[in-house]
């Protein structure tokens, strides 16, 4: 069709107005492609974006991820002088730091390593003994305490394993201090005290040693 017929056409349009053409269907010659819009230019973000998205085109089987494990405490140590306690995970012991503070000098609050011997026989026995409690007297001491004591008359030896953190003084509720002490001697090797008035026995990681106090 010639541009002149166009012309014609448009001019028609033009007259009636666009009322007047509702529903008026031009020949398929007549109509014009659409041309599709100028597509946006990828920007160095939307790239970057891109490439940080996971990728859910292929279905990869992972492993399935376990929820985390909750500890359970079924023992507690008390310290009766400093009133602090320390719950202890059948799972896992208490980190040396924890240990250290816990069992810090009672007068001084000076901290020294502590082995963990004494502290995990404590727990064991409670354990065995179906108990939940051990009652801390003395974990580390310092040297200048030590002397103290000494020179109060206490049963106290001038190279006490304490001074090392070598040594726990203990009890647990509801199981007797004789009964204590045969479990412990027992089972360790090193030094193993009983003081039946003061109602509480001692474990250190030295030579086998068996001695009876007040």
């Amino acid at each position: 069709m010639s541009n002149t017929v166009l012309d014609q056409l448009a001019n028609i349009v033009a007259a009636l107005g666009a009322g007047a053409v509702t529903g008026l269907v031009l020949p398929l010659a007549l109509a014009r492609p659409v041309e599709p819009p100028p597509r946006l230019a990828e920007t160095p973000a939307d790239s970057q974006l891109v490439d940080t998205l996971p990728d859910y085109s292929r279905k990869v089987r992972r492993p399935l991820t376990h929820a985390p494990r909750i500890e359970r405490f079924d023992v507690t140590f008390w310290h009766i002088h400093t009133r602090q306690i320390l719950p202890v995970a059948t799972t896992a012991a208490p980190s040396a730091a924890v240990l250290a503070r816990f069992l810090r000098c009672r007068v001084t609050g000076a901290e020294g390593p502590m082995s963990v011997e004494p502290f995990a026989l404590a727990t064991t026995l409670a354990r065995r003994a179906g108990r939940h409690r051990v009652h801390v007297i003395s974990g580390y001491r310092s040297p200048k305490f030590n002397a103290h004591l000494r020179k109060k008359g206490h049963e106290v030896a001038e190279s006490s394993y304490h001074m090392s953190g070598a040594a726990l003084d203990f009890r647990i509720p509801g199981v007797s201090t004789p009964e204590m002490t045969r479990e412990l001697e027992a089972q360790h090797d090193g030094g193993v005290g009983r003081y039946r008035q003061s109602n509480f026995v001692h474990v250190d990681t030295g030579p086998r040693r068996r001695w009876r106090g007040r």
